[in-house]
């Protein structure tokens, strides 16, 4: 699949985080992305946070979860303008600057799923995208 983008402008719930699992989920519910692999906030091109940052800090939890605390609070206040997907990685664009990359990260399993527009979108192993219509 070539790259695909889609433009829109959708306020999102908090970020939660399960050990190896972010997900995003507009206010509607019209957006739900689940994504276990690397992944990065962005913030005027200074990273904020990745993935990597969750794991180094497993042994203090309550830093991450107090980045995570100050970054839902910025969230609540920006829009999701647009979203970029390739085999490589999905990107979402907010407002202000902040941006949330994800990487395909495995040869063997799904790295992330996105629910959109009557579709679910879906980068198995290897980085191949596939579709289906719901």
């Amino acid at each position: 699949m070539k790259g695909k983008h889609f433009k829109i402008n959708l306020k999102v719930k908090p970020i939660t985080n399960y050990f190896d699992t972010i997900r995003i989920v507009s206010l509607d519910n019209s957006l739900i992305l689940d994504a276990s692999c690397f992944w990065q906030i962005i913030n005027e091109e200074k990273i904020i946070l990745t993935s990597n940052d969750f794991f180094s800090m497993n042994n203090d939890r309550k830093i991450f979860d107090k980045v995570m605390q100050n970054f839902n609070e910025d969230i609540s206040k920006i829009v999701l303008q647009k979203i970029q997907m390739s085999t490589i990685y999905i990107k979402l664009f907010f407002s202000n600057n902040i941006k949330i990359f994800f990487y395909t990260s495995s040869t063997k399993y799904e790295s992330w799923s996105l629910n959109f527009k009557n579709k679910q979108y879906i980068c198995i192993g290897g980085g191949e995208i596939v579709i289906f219509n719901k």
